[in-house]
């Protein structure tokens, strides 16, 4: 079957990605996890990324993924609108308080220097977009 893309002019967005989107804590510089004082936030994934650069370019793109409903997940929602990009259908879970029904997921990264490669670990189970479901979201 071939793919027929409509032209640019008929669509309302130029790109919409789904995938999620996590917050990333670092420490300064090139500075080691286990000694951090404080961490640096940074917003980013893999599909997220694609669609924020190529709204930072000029493009109008969307992004489809799952956030919970507290301040993490607007530190996400206020990144993406910067760009700006459409999160009309991103799927918010409300907050439970502590996690159990959705979560953001987090990574921590220690940027490399030299000979030290650079270090991530992922704390991203039970996060709000690996529960969305097909119907969670009007694909309309």
């Amino acid at each position: 079957m071939p793919l027929t893309p409509r032209p640019a002019g008929d669509c309302e967005l130029d790109l919409v990605s789904l995938g999620e989107c996590m917050v990333r804590l670092s420490p300064p510089g090139h500075g080691r996890i286990e000694f951090a004082k404080m961490m640096e936030v940074w917003v980013g994934g893999g599909e997220y990324n694609v669609a924020y650069a190529l709204a930072r370019w000029g493009l109008r793109t969307g992004w489809i993924g799952g956030l919970v409903d507290n301040p993490i997940g607007r530190i996400i929602l206020n990144h993406a609108h910067s760009a700006p990009m459409d999160t009309r259908h991103v799927v918010n879970t409300p907050y439970d308080g502590v996690g159990h029904v959705a979560r953001i997921g987090l990574n921590f990264t220690e940027v490399g220097a030299g000979p030290r490669a650079s270090v991530t670990l992922y704390d991203r189970g039970h996060s709000a977009t690996s529960k969305i479901k097909p119907r969670d979201v009007d694909w309309h």
